[in-house]
């Protein structure tokens, strides 16, 4: 389901594809390995200010002559794409900057840049007649390709998303494994028993309440920061800031993410969400994979495609269109390839200020305290809750990702948004000058 056909190294000049990789976390070590198998892709540098990181990634390069190196200072214009993925969004603004500047292509992987300044990013690059992307190895892309496709065949995608990151997966006992955690599922196993003996939205209290005694979580400020770089591209919008993120099985997502007046979940159409994916031990993941559900305007086509094992909901009226992959680096040369041979990005198209990620104090916060992230594979702010909300009503809080490492100048309450006056020490001077160009530019 891909938007562009996809190019072939052997019907294009011989000549390799220059790359400068910044970030050697887990998608920069797998962009690296597939890179090996891949004679058309050359790294002329690899930057990474961690010593650890960087030696890792010295070992996966096929050649040793390539340099690792701790900063973006002293790089020269002989790549043609940079590839950002440390995940680190002032670091990513300094690196973008530098793409732009010596004239590279941006394949932006750190989605806590993009739902920043990804439009102000996208407009001055194409300005300068070069492409910034999203990557396809990650969930923004391809689920930006899905609504593109469907909208392309005159589907109206009722809701558009993507599994949470890991399962809840149920073994025998019965047990629910999370992770490294296993509790009880005895509640969750009776409510995957019921199937539609029971409507799909009386399923999800019992398994929520189990959940949540566990301690479990079922959202991620990563979820929120992929879902508003799909936001801003797509026009779609949350229908709760915080997303309903219920935990179904793959085959109940058509009925969940239909409108309520249909049995669903949501307020009306043209939504975006989440799902925890619940299932069983010997069934197969949805592997962080994304979804749309599309109204179903043709019965008798509906009806055969269900016969033919397409999930349709219980009511005919919405059906499930899936790419259960997330294949991280391994997918990301098709963006390189593209940007480099052809100038093109993922999908057609810029995109607008349309949300806004946003940081509420999870607790009451003092004078002083300083906002650190605490998960570091996530990338959230313990003391910070994120939630999506529409650009407009977002203009005094500051975005979450522009809140990390910052010292609070006064206390803050539970649940009020983080403000730019809430802070004394400097800010993050790469990243504010994006957010006051992008202010600029997009304003009314």
């Amino acid at each position: 389901m891909s938007v562009h056909a996809s190019p072939r190294p052997g019907d294009h000049s011989p000549d390799p594809v220059a790359v400068v990789l910044a970030g050697a976390g887990a998608f920069g070590r797998s962009l690296l390995a597939r890179a090996r198998a891949l004679p058309w892709l050359r790294f002329v540098a690899v930057v990474e200010p961690d010593p650890a990181a960087a030696e890792t990634a010295r070992a996966l390069l096929s050649d040793p002559s390539i340099p690792v190196i701790p900063s973006v200072e002293g790089l020269d214009r002989e790549a043609d794409v940079f590839v950002e993925a440390t995940g680190d969004a002032e670091a990513a603004a300094g690196h973008a900057l530098a793409a732009l500047a010596l004239g590279q292509h941006l394949v932006l992987v750190s989605k806590e840049l993009d739902v920043m300044v990804g439009p102000e990013l996208a407009a001055r690059f194409a300005e300068r007649g070069l492409v910034c992307t999203p990557v396809d190895g990650d969930q923004p892309s391809l689920l930006l390709q899905l609504v593109y496709w469907a909208r392309t065949l005159g589907l109206e995608v009722l809701c558009a998303g993507k599994a949470s990151e890991y399962d809840f997966v149920m073994d025998h006992g019965p047990v629910l494994n999370w992770r490294d955690r296993r509790v009880d599922g005895a509640a969750l196993a009776a409510s995957l028993a019921a199937g539609r003996a029971l409507p799909a939205v009386n399923r999800l209290s019992s398994r929520h309440r189990a959940v949540a005694a566990a301690g479990l979580p079922r959202r991620t400020v990563a979820d929120l920061c992929e879902m508003g770089v799909v936001a801003n591209f797509a026009g779609l919008t949350p229908d709760r800031p915080d997303f309903h993120a219920p935990l179904a099985h793959p085959t109940e997502l058509a009925d969940l993410f239909q409108p309520a007046s249909a049995g669903g979940l949501l307020g009306g159409s043209g939504r975006i969400d989440v799902f925890n994916a619940l299932r069983r031990a010997d069934e197969m993941s949805f592997a962080g994979g994304v979804f749309v559900t599309v109204a179903t305007d043709d019965e008798a086509t509906w009806s055969l495609l269900a016969e033919k094992g397409h999930v349709v909901s219980a009511g005919g009226g919405a059906a499930l269109i899936a790419n259960p992959r997330h294949l991280l680096g391994v997918e990301a040369p098709m963006n390189i390839l593209r940007a480099a041979r052809d100038g093109i990005g993922a999908i057609p198209g810029s995109p607008l200020p349309r949300v806004a990620l946003v940081g509420l104090a999870v607790r009451d916060l003092a004078a002083g305290d300083t906002l650190e992230i605490t998960d570091a594979h996530h990338h959230e702010i313990g003391a910070l809750r994120g939630v999506l909300v529409p650009a407009s009503e977002a203009r005094d809080s500051l975005p979450y990702y522009a809140c990390v490492r910052r010292r609070l100048a006064r206390p803050v309450p539970a649940g009020q948004a983080l403000r730019a006056a809430d802070f004394d020490d400097e800010p993050p001077r790469r990243l504010t000058e994006l957010l006051e160009a992008q202010s600029s530019r997009f304003e009314g």
